[in-house]
């Protein structure tokens, strides 16, 4: 999606989303020889072929997704792409999986890509640049969110600061919308002390915005984020950190919203599980236990749950799909058959089908059909950002991160965050508001950009008068005798 070269109009606005202010955003491109990147909203991505997908030729849009491709290294020996974490580099099969991976989107030809996170291994700078080598040869768009690997897999690593540097990522946690197909991107919050990985409630009252706003019409909405929810799909209570009581507590939340907009929701996405696309969770398997999800595939439907009599879990779940994505990087135990997905949304359709790929042969192993709430409306078929909520790009040791609150700092210490946030036209810059308690801020930087990858000047002290792409730098100090506690950073806009 481009950015025109100059704006037409100077609209200027702030949307308000519970506590947090969130601004639209759109990211100029820049022609890269016969070669264009395409980043918007936190997405960045090479399009390399010219030719049209089928679905584009029936003025249709083809979107595919993936997950899980956690690279541990980068190319080596001739190899084109880096090396995945779980697979053999000694036979080259942990770096044919990125290359066989990227060879079957080149044969799908998505307009766009979704990856459901777990990009990187251990979320060092410099897997996420093997990330951005494999995504930028992508032949569309692509759109991750961040998962557990991403954000702050082990405590020495940055808060997931190659996803926003590298990656260009404006926004972790964003919406996005081509036509009446609206995705709404969710990036858990990790906190590696604990090892929960949860969705905070701040992020889950934007989230419960977004689903009121885009329930209006006859939107049709996907959910992805990278943990399954607890007890839907298969091993979606036993893989790691799904059983934890914070996934549960926040799975039930969802579940509730989930049930509340059930007429427009279409489906929960989501990666993390690590066994071959047709496995099911069975009552006679190793991990059986009470309470435990039991005798479900990886794709199930909640009104065929809702609908049975049931003598395992789950006996009742809301109306709609929950489709778990099976791990690119070689799944554990037996399989060996990694996959990626793809539909096409046709216009006045009212339903899609899912196919599942084996990336190694690239065949066709399964077909899903999934029912829309509304008959399928493209538009003009441009994915269009529409909101997210503010994200940190980057912090210091001092900082750390709490569940319920964008941050916190211990007590007598002092923390430096950087922000970033992006606008679909320029505005200016009023000054910042934090909400928090327990110490100060200040010391507020600035500094301005026009392409997320490219230079960035050095910060200043002033607000700038207009700014399409900002970036935040604020200072923080706990009092002596209490943590600090930031719940809110707002950029004020005119």
């Amino acid at each position: 999606m481009n950015r025109p070269s100059r704006f037409i109009g100077r609209r200027r606005f702030v949307k308000t989303v519970g506590a947090a202010v969130v601004l639209p955003n759109i990211v100029a491109s820049k022609a890269l020889g016969a070669a264009l990147i395409a980043c918007a909203v936190g997405f960045c991505s090479l399009a390399l072929y010219a030719e049209e997908s089928e679905a584009r030729q029936g003025e249709g849009i083809r979107i595919a997704f993936m997950t899980d491709m956690q690279f541990d290294g980068p190319p080596k020996n001739g190899h084109r792409f880096g090396l995945a974490e779980q697979g053999n580099h000694n036979t080259g099969e942990g770096y044919n999986i990125a290359l066989f991976a990227w060879q079957a989107m080149t044969q799908i030809k998505p307009d766009y890509i979704f990856d459901a996170g777990d990009l990187t291994s251990d979320s060092a700078d410099e897997e996420y640049l093997v990330y951005r080598d494999w995504m930028v040869a992508m032949p569309a768009p692509v759109y991750p969110v961040m998962g557990n690997h991403d954000r702050q897999h082990t405590f020495y690593r940055p808060y997931g600061r190659g996803f926003f540097s590298i990656l260009g990522q404006g926004s972790a946690t964003r919406t996005l919308k081509a036509g009446n197909l609206v995705f709404i991107l969710i990036s858990q919050d990790h906190i590696p002390q604990s090892g929960v990985d949860s969705i905070s409630t701040q992020k889950l009252q934007w989230i419960r915005g977004q689903l009121e706003k885009h329930s209006k019409g006859d939107n049709n909405i996907f959910l992805i984020t990278h943990h399954p929810l607890n007890n839907t799909t298969a091993f979606s209570d036993k893989w790691w950190r799904t059983n934890h009581p914070a996934w549960k507590r926040t799975s039930k939340e969802l579940k509730e919203m989930l049930t509340e907009y059930e007429k427009n929701v279409v489906a929960m996405i989501s990666g993390h599980v690590h066994m071959q696309w047709d496995f099911k969770d069975t009552p006679d398997d190793k991990w059986d236990g009470e309470g435990e999800t039991e005798n479900v595939g990886f794709f199930v439907d909640g009104r065929e749950i809702s609908s049975q009599k049931r003598e395992y879990e789950p006996r009742h779940l809301p109306e709609v799909y929950f489709l778990n994505l099976q791990a690119l990087d070689w799944p554990h135990g037996r399989g060996r058959e990694a996959t990626v997905y793809y539909a096409d949304a046709r216009p006045g359709s009212r339903e899609l089908e899912l196919l599942t790929m084996r990336t190694e042969d690239k065949k066709v192993v399964d077909r899903y059909k999934i029912r829309l709430p509304h008959a399928v409306d493209v538009g003009d078929r441009k994915m269009r950002f529409q909101e997210s909520d503010l994200e940190i790009y980057g912090k210091d040791l001092a900082v750390q991160i709490d569940e319920d609150d964008w941050f916190v700092i211990p007590k007598g210490n002092k923390g430096t965050v950087i922000f970033q946030q992006e606008w679909a036209e320029p505005v200016e810059i009023r000054g910042v508001t934090v909400e928090a308690e327990g110490g100060t801020h200040g010391n507020v930087l600035y500094k301005t950009s026009d392409d997320p990858l490219g230079d960035w000047p050095d910060y200043d002290s002033k607000p700038p008068e207009e700014a399409g792409l900002l970036r935040l730098q604020i200072d923080f100090e706990a009092d002596p005798g209490s943590v600090m506690r930031v719940h809110d950073v707002r950029i004020d806009v005119q």
